[in-house]
């Protein structure tokens, strides 16, 4: 999902009313001259408002430059991805919503699909809570491909195919971490990390505070 078509998305009419856009804009100028792959997270304590100023980042990117109330950011793709890992838990893995995500946000996201589910089946292989897989693995079996290769560069070809071969990076909003529980923050942290192993012209930035972070570390490495 875009910010078309959730919450994200404001207005034309709609002002800056708390002085955000100064911010956003400078934020992500900086990201437009990152290295591809990076992951950047947006934190702060409950209440300081760092849910209104994400979905205004995302604004800026997508909305504003159509309406004249923001700036063509040079290296950021005319579009962006928005993910809500919250809802999807409901019926996924937080992941492979990601990668749903990302085919979805496409001009023509059925032409997308076959490679999303692809990818998703071999997430669907790997273990994301920071326990050990059990048994033998296909790592070993030499019988068929390493599930992580596959996951990253099909991910890679994924972002490609989505921008028609452009080469700027898009931008993947992911929102609502503070309301999973500690495991799912992080396999939504650790996938992230996964899927830019392969470098794929794409940015993700997440929403997610300090202390929701230390207690999924905290999660997988104890105190």
């Amino acid at each position: 999902m875009t910010p078309s078509d959730s919450d994200a998305r404001r207005e034309p009419g709609q002002d800056d009313v708390i002085g955000q856009d100064r911010l956003a804009r400078s934020v992500l100028r900086v990201i437009g001259r990152m290295p591809p792959a990076s992951v950047v997270a947006v934190h702060g304590a409950p209440g300081s408002g760092k849910g209104e100023f994400f979905r205004r980042l995302a604004w800026l990117a997508h909305v504003g430059p159509r309406t004249g109330r923001g700036e063509s950011i040079p290296g950021l793709f005319p579009s962006v991805v928005w993910y809500d890992p919250w809802a999807w838990s409901k019926q996924g893995g937080v992941l492979a919503g990601i990668v749903a995500a990302v085919a979805r946000s496409a001009a023509q996201p059925e032409a997308h699909m076959d490679r999303a589910r692809e990818i998703i089946s071999n997430i669907n292989k790997l273990r994301l809570d920071g326990e050990a897989l059990s048994g033998q693995t296909t790592a070993f079996s030499g019988l068929e491909a390493d599930p992580i290769e596959a996951v990253v560069e099909g991910f890679m070809q994924l972002v490609d195919a989505v921008k028609g071969g452009r080469g700027a990076r898009l931008l993947i909003f992911v929102d609502q971490v503070d309301r999973l529980a500690p495991g799912l923050r992080l396999q939504v942290l650790d996938g992230l990390r996964l899927l830019m192993l392969g470098a794929p012209g794409a940015t993700a930035l997440v929403c997610v505070g300090r202390e929701a972070a230390e207690a999924a570390i905290r999660f997988r490495d104890g105190e």
